[in-house]
């Protein structure tokens, strides 16, 4: 196996244990990145749903924190494709310096 893909099957794996903790529907996870200078400040979103038929989405959404951002909604057949899917992106925007966002009170 190799490093990538131990990563990824890390994250996926997280990703299905995390799911109860966000009810039955599925699961969100949302990363962040702040440029050096602060000018850049982003999210990334990724959420998998039920959707109404009997199937799965994996949604997307990013953008600049404080605009609605772009959403993009993919079908998948089943939770575990979906759930696949979203870590694989996860992976890459946390190589590309997406982390969790820190929550820290201006003193």
């Amino acid at each position: 196996m190799t490093p990538q893909a131990g990563i990824v099957s890390a994250i996926y794996e997280t990703v299905l244990s995390i799911g109860p903790e966000f009810g039955d529907d599925g699961v969100m996870i949302i990363i962040h990145r702040r440029g050096s200078d602060r000018s850049m400040n982003r999210f990334y979103a990724l959420a998998v749903h039920r959707d109404l038929i009997s199937g799965w989405t994996l949604q997307r959404e990013w953008g600049r924190v404080g605009s609605p951002g772009r959403v993009v909604i993919e079908p998948f057949p089943n939770e575990r494709d979906a759930a696949k899917a979203g870590a694989v992106i996860e992976a890459v925007k946390r190589r590309r310096g997406y982390r969790d966002q820190e929550n820290r009170l201006r003193q």
